[in-house]
C-alpha cells in the first residue's frame, strides 16, 4: 500500500494536516529538516525523524512548505524518491486529493427540486465583471434556446448584482469552511445529472465538478473557460485535464500555451465575444484643436488591469501640451489613490471617474472616446477592447493576450509592449495630431469585430458544443 507523506511541519505543514483532517484523512508520516522537531507532533502526528524516510518502499511525498523546488531536489538527491508533489497552497493540495480521488462526495443520494440543464460557475459571487457579464448574457441567450440554467455562486463578497430569471444557489464557503463548501458544491451537481458545468475559474467549484465526475462521467460534462492568462489556469486545467471534456479559450495565445503545456488541442475550442455592434458606424471624432477624448472601462486596480498608469499618461500629456479628456469607467480598489494623485497634479478637469457603466450605455460611453485605452500586464481577451473597437473607439493597448486578436497594429489600432506608458503616450500624440486617422482606424476597428460577429453563429456554437 503506498504511504502518503508530508514533508513540512511549520505553519502550511500545520495547515494541511487540519485540511485533510476535514476529510477525514491523514498522513501516514511527517518530516522536516529541522531536527529539533523530531518526536514533536504535527496536528496529533508525530514528526518522524528524517532518516526513517529511506525505510519507505513506495511513498508518495507532498512537500508541505514554501521551499518546494529545493526540497523536491533534496529528495530525489538524497533519497532517489520521484513521486513527489509540490504543494505550497491549499488550492493546490485539494487538486491534487481530488485528482487521486483521495476525497469524494459523502452522499450521492441527492434530490433537486427543479433540474437544470447547464451550472454556471460564479465563484466570485453575484458580483459585475466581465466573466460575470458573459455568464449572465450566455445564460439569457441558453435560456432562450430552451435550456435550464443555474448560477452557482459563493458567500466569498457581498453581491453587487441579482437576477430574477435565473436560479441562484450560494455555496457558503465563508461560513462552513472549504471542505464543507466543497461537498455540498459537488452534491448540488449531481442533484442535477445529467448536466453541463461550465466553470469560469480554476478554483473550488471547478473542483466540486471533478469530483461529481468521479461519481458519474457520463452524466456530468464539464466545459472549462480561461479567461485569463494567468498561470494558475494553464496548471489547474492541465493537472485535471482528464475531468474536461471542452476547454474554451478566449484568444489564439491562450489556446498555443495551453497545447504547449499539454492539454489536447481537440479539446479547444475559440471563445468569441458577442458585443453590441451596429451594421453601420456613424459617430463624431474630436475635431483638430479641441481634447482628444480617451476612454478606460474596467476594475479600476493595479494589479493585472495597471488602471494607475492613466494618471501617469494624463501626466505625460500634459506636460507635453496635449490637451485631452480621459474619462475612467468602473471602479475598484486604486480608485482613491487615483483620485487623490488627480487632484494633487491639479488634472482633475481633464480626468474624471464616472463610476460604473450599464451595460445597454456602454456602447454610448464607448462613441464619445476617440481612442480606448489599456495598460493590462494580464488580459484573457478584454471585452471593453471587442465593445471599444465596435463604437468605432480606436485601441491604444498593451500586447496582452487577446489584444492581437482584435488589433492590426497600425491600421485598425495600436500595440504597444507591456509597461510601455511613453509609447502609449506616443501613440495618443500621433492621433492628436493626425485627426483623420481616427475616423479611418476606428472604421477599421468596427468593421473588425461586426465582420467577424455577422459570420459567427452563436445558436450552432453552443449546439454544437453542448450536444
Amino acid at each position: 500500500m503506498q504511504e502518503n507523506v508530508f514533508w513540512g511541519a511549520g505553519k502550511l505543514g500545520k495547515k494541511m494536516c487540519e485540511l485533510w483532517a476535514s476529510y477525514g484523512i491523514r498522513p501516514d508520516y511527517v518530516f522536516d529538516n529541522n531536527k529539533e522537531l523530531e518526536g514533536t507532533y504535527c496536528n496529533g502526528i508525530a514528526i518522524s525523524p528524517k532518516e526513517k524516510i529511506k525505510e519507505l518502499v513506495n511513498p508518495r511525498i507532498f512537500i508541505t512548505c514554501s521551499r518546494t523546488e529545493e526540497i523536491a531536489e533534496q529528495l530525489r538527491d538524497e533519497y532517489g524518491y520521484t513521486n513527489i508533489v509540490e504543494c505550497d497552497n491549499v488550492r493546490k493540495m485539494v487538486r491534487v486529493l481530488v485528482l487521486n480521488e483521495m476525497i469524494k462526495p459523502q452522499n450521492t443520494l441527492c434530490s433537486a427540486s427543479r433540474k437544470h440543464d447547464i451550472l454556471f460557475d460564479l465563484e466570485n459571487g453575484m458580483v459585475l465583471g466581465g466573466v460575470e457579464s458573459w455568464t449572465f448574457e450566455s445564460a439569457a441567450k441558453l435560456e432562450k434556446m430552451g435550456y435550464n440554467c443555474e448560477y452557482i455562486s459563493t458567500d466569498f463578497q457581498q453581491s453587487t448584482v441579482s437576477c430574477e430569471k435565473v436560479d441562484i444557489t450560494e455555496i457558503p464557503y465563508v461560513r462552513l469552511g472549504w471542505a464543507a463548501g466543497l461537498e455540498l458544491c459537488c452534491r448540488e451537481v449531481l442533484a442535477n445529472m445529467p448536466c453541463t458545468v461550465i466553470c469560469n475559474f480554476a478554483g473550488l467549484h471547478f473542483l466540486a465538478a471533478c469530483m461529481a465526475k468521479n461519481v458519474d462521467r457520463e452524466k456530468v460534462c464539464l466545459i472549462a473557460v480561461q479567461h485569463s492568462d494567468d498561470e494558475a489556469y494553464y496548471e489547474a486545467y492541465t493537472d485535471m485535464e482528464s475531468y474536461i471534456d471542452k476547454c474554451l479559450v478566449v484568444s489564439n495565445r491562450i489556446r498555443q500555451k495551453l497545447s504547449a503545456k499539454g492539454f489536447p488541442e481537440e479539446k479547444c475550442r475559440y471563445l468569441p465575444w458577442k458585443v453590441p455592434c451596429e451594421e453601420e458606424k456613424v459617430r463624431p471624432y474630436s475635431e483638430a484643436g479641441s481634447p482628444i477624448r480617451l476612454g478606460y472601462a474596467g476594475r479600476i486596480v493595479k494589479s493585472q488591469k495597471r488602471a494607475d498608469c492613466l494618471v501617469e499618461i494624463a501626466k505625460k500629456l500634459r506636460d507635453k501640451g496635449i490637451p485631452f479628456l480621459l474619462e475612467a469607467a468602473g471602479e475598484g480598489d486604486a480608485q482613491g489613490a487615483m483620485e487623490e494623485e488627480t487632484l494633487r497634479e491639479g488634472l482633475q478637469e481633464s480626468v474624471r471617474f464616472v463610476g460604473v457603466i450599464k451595460r445597454q450605455e456602454i456602447s454610448l460611453f464607448w462613441k464619445r472616446q476617440d481612442i480606448m485605452l489599456s495598460c493590462s500586464e494580464v488580459e484573457g481577451h478584454s471585452i471593453s477592447q471587442a465593445e471599444a473597437m465596435a463604437s468605432g473607439a480606436v485601441p491604444v493597448i498593451t500586447n496582452v493576450s487577446g489584444a492581437e486578436d482584435d488589433v492590426v497594429d497600425g491600421q485598425n489600432g495600436f500595440i504597444v509592449e507591456i509597461g510601455d506608458i511613453d509609447g502609449i503616450v506616443e501613440k495618443i500624440c500621433y492621433l492628436h495630431r493626425n485627426r483623420d486617422k481616427l475616423a479611418q482606424m476606428g472604421k477599421e476597428a468596427h468593421a473588425t469585430i461586426y465582420m467577424r460577429q455577422k459570420n459567427f453563429d452563436y445558436k450552432r456554437f453552443w449546439e454544437d458544443l453542448l450536444k
